[in-house]
């Protein structure tokens, strides 16, 4: 199994047929490889072959907001994963930003919400995972980001590369005025004003 910023590759193999078919997809995130047997396995029951299905998946393209990779006219590369953030998928995302070798790592993010009891806990646990992979790090609300900058100063990231602003607007600013050509973005999270 492979994963590049391209998509993922990987070989199913069909024990009936003893047959080795190479899946690709230009979708990213090691957990699209388990969405992906799990329905090619559907698939198979309904009577389609490997190759018919691995002909299908080399179609699929990301969802809006969901790990969407895209290059600027800057030439920088955004990865867009706004829509929802989970402690899994919020790993899955950091996992794609790590690919990046050329530029910066920079994330900007709001945390995540809706964790119930966990909340507190889950985001400065991703605090120390993004200071593990980023080398700019965002944070989007003052007292929303708390527990995520508990994180990120425990894992011993350099505070002159870590900004807090109150809005997207804000974050949207530095954005436009300091990613360069080489550098690599991920939006993980688009949470509205009414939490920050």
């Amino acid at each position: 199994m492979q994963q590049s910023l391209a998509g993922l590759r990987f070989e199913v193999y069909d024990r009936q047929s003893e047959a080795r078919v190479p899946f690709q997809a230009a979708l990213v995130g090691l957990h699209n490889v388990t969405n992906i047997l799990l329905a090619s396995a559907v698939a198979v029951e309904c009577g389609l072959s490997l190759a018919e299905i691995a002909a299908r998946v080399a179609t699929l393209e990301p969802s809006e907001h969901r790990l969407n990779i895209r290059k600027l006219e800057t030439g920088a590369l955004i990865i867009d994963d706004a829509y929802s953030a989970n402690p899994v998928g919020a790993l899955s995302a950091l996992e794609v930003l790590k690919l990046h070798q050329v530029g910066r790592r920079i994330v900007i993010t709001p945390g995540m919400v809706e964790l119930g009891p966990l909340q507190d806990e889950e985001n400065e646990r991703l605090g120390t995972h993004i200071a593990a992979v980023a080398s700019d790090i965002i944070l989007v609300g003052i007292e929303q980001t708390r527990p995520l900058q508990r994180g990120i100063a425990a894992a011993g990231f350099d505070p002159s590369h870590l900004q807090v602003v109150d809005t997207f607007e804000a974050a949207r600013q530095w954005f436009q005025a300091q990613v360069g050509r080489n550098d690599a973005v991920l939006f993980l999270n688009d949470l509205p004003d009414t939490y920050l």
